[in-house]
């Protein structure tokens, strides 16, 4: 079947071919000496080397050394050492590729926001190893794709506020308690999302972070601004009593299903509820629920989770293997 031309996308040219383009002529004005000893018996194969070796000079210097555009290094950066209040100099580029976007959102769109529909050209960007930025070409639209990070990054002024905030919970013979999971988060309000914290909630979004604190059988899950000065429990995802394996669901284990359901029905994670949890043992490595012409070898042992997700009225039901890297929609929405 024939596709019509305004079914095919025209493909446009990157801006840095654009640039390359448009300093090559500025420079033929800039630098006259250039065409000017050009003269008719001159090679026009030298003229061209010294006009590419001049475009090349200028636009190593709009680049930084990790290929990346020092304005999209820079905002990167920048926002990265504003979120963890660490100096811009200790964040280092440590990889990057260029990229095309499926709207204005860079793909991730938050709550509420409208997207353009047209590709963007951007870049995506690994910084420290670690924290991962959509952009577009300009730096000036700069997406987080991912917000876990080491427990390293967490701010000591955070930290402190953590762990006073456990310390009273602790039993006398308890060991010493450990941060196991930290993630930066932008919350909605000055409640830190949870509902029934403060009866009156600034609507101002609010920067911080989901700390889980763990001792022994015991674990408490706290959302935090970036000063530490606000200090909540989420009480849901906390867990204080276990008489043999915990009871509470794993903070990555339910990441990873919020995120492959974001994926699957268009939802921003943020706005899935959990509803409810509960351990299970899977009679088979594809949790009951093989797919199509997969081979499942059966076991009595693999220990996972049901975790039923929500919006509004709708409700999706997963099962899980222990650690998140097994996870299988079960087909049925739940009403």
């Amino acid at each position: 079947m024939n596709t019509s031309d305004r079914d095919t996308p025209s493909k446009q040219p990157r801006p840095l071919v654009l640039a390359l383009m448009l300093t090559g002529a500025l420079l033929l004005q800039a630098y006259p000496g250039i065409t000017h000893k050009a003269r008719a018996g001159s090679d026009p194969m030298v003229l061209a080397r010294k006009i590419l070796f001049k475009t090349g000079v200028v636009v190593a210097k709009m680049q930084g050394k990790e290929g990346v555009p020092l304005a999209v290094s820079q905002a990167v950066r920048l926002n990265l050492s504003q979120k963890l209040g660490i100096s811009i100099s200790q964040l280092k580029i440590t990889a990057s590729s260029a990229e095309n976007w499926p709207d204005t959102c860079l793909g991730l769109a938050a709550t509420g926001e409208v997207c353009g529909q047209m590709m963007v050209s951007g870049w995506r960007v690994v910084v420290a190893n670690h924290w991962v930025y959509r952009t577009d070409d300009t730096g000036r639209k700069i997406v987080l794709e991912n917000r876990n990070a080491p427990v390293s990054y967490l701010p000591e002024a955070v930290k402190n506020a953590v762990l006073a905030a456990v310390e009273p919970k602790l039993a006398m013979d308890a060991p010493p308690p450990e941060f196991t999971w930290v993630e930066w988060r932008e919350w909605e309000n000055s409640c830190l999302g949870l509902t029934g914290a403060d009866p009156e909630c600034g609507s101002n979004k609010v920067a911080g972070w989901v700390a889980i604190v763990s001792s022994g059988p015991n674990r408490w899950v706290y959302r935090t601004d970036d000063t530490g000065k606000t200090v909540l429990l989420d009480a849901q995802l906390s867990a204080a009593d276990s008489n043999s394996k915990p009871a509470s669901l794993p903070i990555p284990v339910l990441h990873a299903v919020k995120m492959d359901l974001a994926k699957a029905v268009g939802i921003p994670p943020e706005e899935l509820q959990l509803r409810e949890f509960s351990p299970q043992t899977w009679s088979d490595l594809c949790l009951g629920i093989p797919k199509s012409d997969e081979e499942c070898t059966p076991s009595n042992n693999v220990d996972g989770w049901r975790i039923v997700l929500s919006a509004g009225d709708t409700s999706w039901a997963y099962r899980t293997d222990a650690t998140g890297k097994q996870i299988r929609l079960e087909d049925a929405l739940l009403r």
